[in-house]
């Protein structure tokens, strides 16, 4: 009976978020054409998050026609939704949500000092069953996984690239990878793979990160090739 309340509870708080009704907080969230604003009410995101306690503070928030207004530009309209429904609800569907959504939730959670959320998607995401779908995005994960506390998560990735060397180059998301962490996979595994599949992935990877390069190599000028610098270091 209690887990059904506490259910019913949830729901109903789920419900006033997704209404917006009453709220007293908006915020901004993420840049350029992926924006969205939220409404939002203080005293739930003051009692469910240390990080709104501070940020909605008299000195730190501006308001405007008696709303407060927050900006968040570092984190996507996507994931902000299903933290913000964490919040309201103290739940989160790990099996329909894209894997992709709750590997961005992890940096995003901890900024906002929901440390049982981050733990409870760490060991989500650590579980076999959901590897492929890590390795899918596996350039994330790997960013992500380098930068921030999870170390369970880290060595997850660590152990994927050790058994895998190809992770980063086969991932989905390959074209995402930063320069320089692609110039240490590629002179740290290049007598691992065939010069020409080498080759045709920095390709790939330089068209898609240069916005004046035809996607057909044939209709390049000599004008992009002597111009084409991305590849510089590949060659040294």
């Amino acid at each position: 009976m209690q887990d059904k309340l506490l259910s019913l509870l949830s729901k109903q708080y789920n419900d006033l978020f997704k209404s917006g009704d009453f709220f007293d907080v908006n915020i901004e969230v993420g840049e350029g054409s992926n924006t969205k604003e939220f409404q939002a009410h203080s005293l739930v995101l003051r009692i469910r998050s240390p990080y709104f306690q501070a940020a909605l503070s008299n000195g730190w928030v501006k308001s405007k026609n008696g709303v407060m207004v927050l900006k968040k530009p570092n984190i996507s309209p996507d994931v902000f939704e299903a933290l913000l429904s964490y919040v309201y609800s103290g739940t989160i569907d790990l099996i329909n949500t894209d894997p992709r959504i709750l590997v961005e939730l992890l940096p995003a959670a901890d900024e906002l000092f929901l440390t049982e959320l981050c733990d409870h998607l760490e060991e989500h995401l650590i579980d076999y069953n959901v590897r492929s779908s890590i390795k899918q995005n596996f350039v994330l994960s790997h960013r992500i996984a380098k930068q921030n506390r999870f170390e369970k998560f880290s060595s997850l990735c660590e152990r994927i690239l050790a058994q895998d060397p190809g992770a980063l180059f086969n991932a989905k998301d390959f074209i995402d990878i930063e320069h320089d962490v692609l110039l240490s996979i590629y002179r740290d595994c290049n007598s691992q793979f065939r010069e020409i599949d080498l080759w045709n992935k920095l390709l790939e990877w330089s068209i898609a990160n240069s916005s004046s390069l035809p996607s057909d190599i044939s209709q390049w000028t000599t004008d992009d090739i002597s111009t084409f610098d991305l590849l510089e270091k590949f060659l040294m």
